[in-house]
């Protein structure tokens, strides 16, 4: 039951309402000998915890009422002064008692998103990691056994160690966005000229990569440093997955937001399971584009490593 009073907040409330009248009843025909107080929690507390602080406050005023109703009916006070009295505090009490439920539902809940977080980041440093460390374990031991290197050989070493540096920078920043400890600026950025300068840098990925570009200003509110950080992660991603010749960008205005669109390979896309959550690099862009209340859309093609991103952010 308690499943289905939660897929629908309405309904949830109306039953929880019901609950309140029928212990009203109860208490209005056992007389003034006996309180009630606690069976009236006995709805408002779980109201704040299956629907919420709103659904919890309506039960809450409900039961108050409902126990004011019933010390007027049964004529508890010979004056209606303390009978208001008494009614104002026990409101008092259940509102505050739907208020803390909630609160401590909330926390509940964000301590469950954080450990999925947790064992999502662990999965994917034992993801990325494994790869650059062990291409440079086999480099070493091969150049051990040569015994020496010329340059061409040393530098996909180099490339592999530089991977690794950029990856444990990525590893950081994504603890401290989660952690809520990585502060970030909020300025005017022209996301049209951050993603062309992404777009246009060198790379050994491939060349430069094609861009529609619709006409207007793409000016939002954020951090240029990390938007910065959170595109290219997502650029170099579509490179990885796919032929340079099949990547492509799309910045256009899409209502109140800047939408911009990065493909690599050949669809169709679709969206990718809640498990799938991408490498260091996708979800890094996720948390910081999630900081600047924009959304962060990804999709893969079913039979091969295709991908589109669809990035969405407020504009100024």
């Amino acid at each position: 039951m308690p499943a289905i009073i939660r897929s629908n907040i309405v309904i949830g409330t109306l039953f929880w309402l019901l609950v309140v009248v029928l212990v009203g009843a109860v208490d209005l025909s056992t007389g003034p000998d006996y309180g009630f107080g606690f069976f009236y929690l006995l709805a408002v507390v779980p109201a704040a915890w299956l629907l919420g602080r709103w659904p919890g406050m309506a039960v809450a005023l409900a039961s108050g009422f409902a126990w004011f109703f019933a010390d007027i009916i049964e004529r508890r006070a010979g004056a209606i002064g303390p009978i208001a009295w008494n009614a104002s505090s026990r409101l008092l009490l259940f509102l505050l008692a739907a208020w803390l439920v909630d609160m401590v539902r909330r926390e509940r809940e964000r301590l469950r998103t954080l450990d999925r977080e947790r064992s999502h980041f662990m999965r994917v440093v034992e993801h990325e990691l494994a790869g650059p460390g062990r291409d440079l374990a086999d480099g070493l031991r091969a150049l051990q056994g040569a015994g020496g290197a010329t340059a061409s050989e040393l530098q996909p070493l180099v490339d592999r160690a530089q991977d690794l540096e950029f990856l444990s920078r990525d590893f950081v920043s994504l603890g401290q966005l989660q952690s809520g400890e990585l502060w970030m600026q909020h300025r005017p950025v022209d996301l049209g000229a951050l993603v062309e300068e992404v777009r246009t840098r060198p790379s050994e990925k491939g060349p430069r990569i094609p861009i529609t570009l619709s006409s207007g200003s793409f000016v939002v509110e954020g951090d240029e440093a990390r938007l910065r950080q959170a595109i290219g992660g997502l650029i170099d991603e579509a490179r990885t997955t796919a032929k340079t010749s099949d990547v492509s960008i799309d910045l256009r205005r899409d209502g109140g937001y800047a939408k911009l669109t990065v493909t690599g390979g050949i669809g169709p896309f679709l969206p990718t399971p809640a498990e799938d959550r991408g490498g260091i690099g996708v979800e890094l862009a996720r948390m910081i584009i999630l900081g600047h209340h924009g959304r962060l859309d990804h999709r893969r093609e079913a039979a091969s490593k295709a991908v589109r991103f669809i990035v969405e952010l407020p504009l100024r």
